[in-house]
Formats: C-alpha cells, sequence, structure tokens
C-alpha cells in the first residue's frame, strides 16, 4: 500500500520535474526500503536503546536528505516541510 501511493507520488514528481526520471515503482521501493531502514535506527535512539553521535533532529535530517536526494529531489523542495516539524 505504501509503495503504491510512493508510486504515484513520485510519477507526479517525475512529470512536474522535481524528481529525476526513474522507473517510478522500482524507486518507490528504494525509498521505502531505505527509508524504514534509516527510521528504525532513528527510532532506537528515540527509545534510548542507542546513544546519539549527534542531534537527534540532525541524524533525522540526513535520512530524510539521503531518501530524496536519491530521488533526485532537491532540499529546498523538501526542507520547508521537514522545517515545520521542529
Amino acid at each position: 500500500m505504501h509503495r503504491k501511493a510512493l508510486t504515484k507520488i513520485i510519477e507526479r514528481g517525475i512529470s512536474q520535474g522535481t524528481i529525476t526520471a526513474a522507473n517510478p515503482s522500482n524507486a518507490a521501493n528504494s525509498f521505502w526500503s531505505v527509508f524504514v531502514a534509516n527510521l528504525f535506527e532513528y527510532s532506537k535512539l528515540m527509545s534510548g536503546k542507542q546513544k546519539p553521535q549527534q542531534n537527534e533532529t540532525d541524524i533525522l535530517r540526513e535520512v530524510v536528505c539521503f531518501c530524496f536526494q536519491g530521488l533526485g529531489v532537491k532540499p529546498e523542495t523538501w526542507n520547508f516541510y521537514f522545517e515545520k516539524l521542529f
């Protein structure tokens, strides 16, 4: 279900030129895999099972940046919304 939704978002981003042209289904799968794996690591920090080596917000920003960079999405496209979270 998540991959289908991401695929549609990626298709729209490709047609708008904000996401680099790629196979939308493969891109959604890759994005979701990387995001979930990194989110799991972030959750260990939040639960106290792991000590942060830097500010937790900075760690989350790096994860988000890495995921979006893989799709070719520039930080100025997503950072506005990221900043609203904090």
